[in-house]
């Protein structure tokens, strides 16, 4: 685990969330990457990223899926 802030961006495998979580691991944040169907291109963002970097899955109209995604973030974030 990183001291490094650590900042989650939704739909970061795409457009505007990929530049989003780019921007900020530039910025030195440790990035969760957050999809829900493209996990080839979050991987792909998440290692442009930097090793810190981390994926979390979730379909986000899905109360259960987002009530897991926090835990998880929680578990890798800490």
């Amino acid at each position: 685990m990183s001291d490094a802030r650590v900042a989650l961006v939704t739909g970061a495998g795409t457009g505007i969330g990929a530049a989003c979580a780019l921007a900020l691991a530039a910025a030195g944040f440790r990035v969760g990457v957050h999809y829900r169907s493209s996990a080839q291109k979050a991987r792909a963002i998440a290692d442009k990223c930097g090793g810190d970097a981390f994926l979390l899955r979730a379909d986000l109209a899905d109360s259960t899926q987002v009530d897991a995604l926090v835990v998880e973030l929680k578990e890798k974030a800490g």
